[in-house]
């Protein structure tokens, strides 16, 4: 069960998740790494037009959300320099903007589970042993950051 856990989390971060990532080191934007990842998994797991429509819709959705969140981030940020600029740090405050932002992505995850296991159940076995093949490579070439990791990295050099 704890394996099965861990490989949807690794595929819902591989596959769609990876283009909501939070740094700030992207050579891409978010909509064009999500573009790309559907295009190559698109190639890679050789998708039909409707698994092909669905992962688009997936990915769409979920971009949408990350949205959402990120445009979040600068009243965060704002909420937190005026509590390092006062004399008195309001810890409940600062408790209830992380909170808050932890049900969000907790929200988000969520869904990312939920539509990563719809998209797997239209697999075929074939599509689902490439998928997990797909996984481990990309988990073996190590987290790399600035785009430049399995994911983020996919270029003309990297099939």
């Amino acid at each position: 069960m704890k394996k099965k856990m861990i490989a949807a989390l690794a595929g819902v971060g591989m596959v769609i998740g990876a283009a909501l990532l939070f740094t700030g080191c992207h050579h891409r934007s978010p909509e064009e790494f999500s573009e790309k990842a559907v295009q190559k998994l698109s190639e890679k797991l050789s998708l039909d037009q409707g698994q092909k429509d669905q992962l688009k819709a997936i990915s769409a959705e979920l971009l949408a959300k990350a949205k959402e969140l990120r445009q979040q981030r600068e009243t965060i940020r704002a909420t937190f320099q005026r509590q390092l600029q006062s004399d008195r740090i309001d810890t409940s405050s600062l408790k209830e903007i992380v909170r808050a932002k932890r049900a969000d992505m907790d929200s988000l995850i969520d869904l990312s589970i939920d539509r990563f296991a719809a998209f797997h159940a239209t697999l075929s076995p074939e599509q689902r042993t490439r998928l997990s093949e797909l996984v481990n490579e990309w988990a073996s070439k190590g987290p790399r950051r600035c785009g430049h990791g399995p994911l983020g990295g996919w270029g003309d050099d990297h099939n």
